[in-house]
């Protein structure tokens, strides 16, 4: 399983800064539950924004009790639909617990119809404070019908405590999709007072008001059009030059040859 550490890159589409004073971005929302909602057992305390500064976090704590369940979870979802993540790389994540816990990333989509649906990841890493990113590979299906997430219909990320008995602390810092490479442009999703536009990627929300996102969306779909056409072409030409096809040609015209008149 791929985790990393990196230190916080400007290339990133940013659902989640409480150390920079946005708990989430503009038409994302949190909820929180926990197995009881399924008739378990776990204790969740109702999350609730910690400290000042560079220290303010969203604190997901409890009792996980694997009898009937076993899970704590915060969701942020976004509340007009599916969003086009397929620009990024994964999901990047500013996190603080202490050592031996059980946390994983939950991502839903279009295609996770049932509750209990979803990609999951594990978050692994020794305790205390750190930052994790996680590729969309690292990513596998729960009771979904699509083994390969559709990034362009992500419709929520969940940081979740799961599958293991013990007392839950998490502090959720930030939370993104990262960009690896070149820079996009035009503005964010939730982008805070004083933000450079030039320095933000295109959010690839289909929602998005942004003229520069819609513009990028029609080329982008415009390109997938013409190279899905220039396959079916390809496959056409190929199946017209097989000798099975060759075979049929001659074999007709011969046919027609000998037909009396």
């Amino acid at each position: 399983m791929l985790l990393m550490a990196f230190p916080v890159a400007s290339q990133e589409m940013i659902l989640v800064d409480f150390p920079g004073g946005m708990p989430q971005a503009d038409g994302w929302k949190w909820e929180y539950f926990s197995d009881r909602v399924m008739g378990g057992r776990s204790d969740l305390v109702p999350p609730a924004i910690t400290g000042a500064g560079a220290d303010q976090a969203l604190r997901l704590s409890g009792k996980v009790d694997t009898r009937g369940g076993g899970f704590l979870l915060a969701r942020i979802r976004h509340e007009r639909g599916p969003v086009d993540a397929s620009a990024y790389k994964g999901v990047e994540v500013t996190i603080e617990a202490p050592a031996g816990g059980s946390y994983f990333l939950h991502l839903r989509t279009a295609d996770t119809r049932a509750p209990w649906s979803c990609y999951d990841a594990p978050l692994e890493w020794p305790g205390g404070k750190t930052t994790l990113r996680v590729p969309w590979s690292s990513f596998k299906g729960e009771n979904t019908g699509r083994r390969i997430i559709r990034l362009e219909a992500l419709q929520s990320v969940a940081l979740v405590a799961a599958w293991k008995d013990f007392q839950a602390d998490l502090l959720i810092y930030r939370l993104s999709y990262y960009l690896a490479g070149g820079r996009a442009r035009g503005p964010r999703l939730g982008c805070p007072a004083g933000c450079s536009p030039a320095d933000i990627p295109v959010p690839r929300c289909r929602w998005s008001p942004c003229p520069s996102s819609t513009s990028l969306l029609r080329r982008n779909g415009r390109a997938r059009r013409r190279a899905d056409r220039r396959a079916d072409n390809r496959s056409r030409a190929a199946a017209r030059r097989s000798p099975r096809c060759r075979q049929g040609r001659i074999g007709r015209s011969s046919r027609a040859a000998s037909a009396p008149p």
